[in-house]
């Protein structure tokens, strides 16, 4: 079959890995995939690659195609439903909501007949994303109509958490017609490495204790700062290893915390290094605010985290809790920081069980969490849907 990926993300950002993941493992299985994405190139050209058995192309960025991450750029929609739509796809596969993805997604179905499945993997409106950030109501109610109308009149929808299952199944769509897929873990190209080799390799200290975090939307990194400055004043030999963008409001909340100095900033890396980088760690942090951003999402970093066989200090909220409760890979702290620089201290104090932690988050991820399972529910929930249950899937 050939499949089309519509992802409104700059390329290796947000909900990318999660499409791509999918996308390289349906390849592996003989299908033609095309993932669309926007360019990373600030110039914004035009682009196609190939890599692990997906057709990626890459959109142009002129005409806000940067704004906000991605998903509102008029020459990304134009090329998207000019280069797009003239090829014959047996599948469409809409990762989110934004015009550059709902456009071509409407385009294919209503006139190329062809069945759509909609991915939602964060939560919007209604409280979430859209809801704080500073747009217009005209942009806002135009986010509303897509985020809830493409999953409307989607022939399946895969939800990423419980939280979008249930708003789903809120909106009226048939059970039978959703699948709750959490991301999964790369166990085939993250591997767990040697922590001492990784840190010379990137200039790290050797000794001393590092906690990891990886983050590009920088969700709640202001409580990660606020909870590190806490367990700096208690762990004299301890650094934060921070990967994400290494300038702007929080590099600036480092400076007035007075913590900058103990934190290594890694800056954006591409996910072919992301391995490398957690293997410096001694544990990997996770900070989440109980709101309904973090109780509607399920962030990436848990199944890489898992995949390169290292603990992880999470707060107890949404799905996150769940799994942590049922699987012992990490240890699980109030949504507070308090409780989170405590938690991270203790873990730290024992590295024992940290070792034992990230050994048993690899072998989970192995057992239960990996992409080729993940895949292969989803080939399952296609076989069960009456407009794609004689694909060859």
């Amino acid at each position: 079959m050939k499949l089309l990926f519509l992802n409104h993300n700059i390329r290796g950002q947000g909900t990318y890995a999660r499409c791509y993941n999918l996308a390289s493992q349906l390849a592996r299985r003989g299908h033609q995939c095309v993932l669309a994405c926007v360019s990373a190139d600030p110039r914004g050209r035009f682009g196609r690659t190939h890599e692990r058995g997906v057709e990626i192309v890459t959109a142009p960025t002129r005409w806000g195609g940067l704004y906000q991450g991605g998903g509102w750029g008029l020459l990304d929609i134009l090329t998207r439903l000019g280069c797009l739509s003239l090829r014959r796809y047996d599948l469409v596969y809409a990762f989110d909501h934004r015009p550059n993805v709902a456009l071509p997604a409407f385009v294919e179905k209503y006139a190329g007949r062809v069945p759509l499945i909609a991915d939602w993997a964060d939560w919007w409106c209604r409280g979430g994303h859209t809801s704080v950030a500073r747009i217009s109501r005209l942009q806002y109610g135009v986010e509303l109509f897509l985020e809830e109308g493409t999953k409307r009149v989607s022939d399946g929808v895969t939800v990423i958490c419980t939280a979008l299952k249930e708003r789903a199944l809120g909106l009226g769509i048939p059970p039978e017609r959703l699948l709750h897929l959490p991301s999964g873990a790369d166990v085939e190209n993250i591997l767990p490495m040697d922590k001492g080799n990784m840190r010379s390799r990137h200039g790290i200290p050797r000794g001393g204790a590092i906690v990891g975090y990886i983050s590009a939307s920088l969700i709640d990194a202001d409580m990660l700062l606020n909870a590190m400055a806490k367990v700096f004043a208690m762990r004299s030999n301890c650094r934060l290893l921070f990967l994400g963008p290494d300038s702007g409001w929080h590099r600036d909340m480092a400076v007035g915390l007075g913590i900058d100095d103990r934190i290594i900033w890694a800056g954006v890396q591409p996910y072919s290094r992301i391995a490398e980088f957690i293997a410096c760690a001694d544990v990997m942090a996770l900070p989440m605010r109980d709101n309904l951003i973090n109780r509607g999402r399920w962030p990436n970093r848990i199944g890489e985290n898992m995949a390169a066989g290292r603990a992880t200090v999470a707060c107890a909220v949404g799905d996150v809790r769940t799994l942590f409760t049922e699987e012992k890979i990490g240890v699980l702290t109030e949504p507070d920081e308090d409780s989170f620089a405590t938690h991270v201290c203790a873990l730290l104090d024992n590295p024992r069980l940290a070792e034992e932690l990230g050994n048993h988050a690899r072998e989970v991820g192995e057992r239960a969490c990996s992409w080729e399972q993940m895949t292969a529910r989803f080939c399952s929930f296609l076989g069960r849907l009456p407009e794609t249950r004689g694909m060859r899937v």
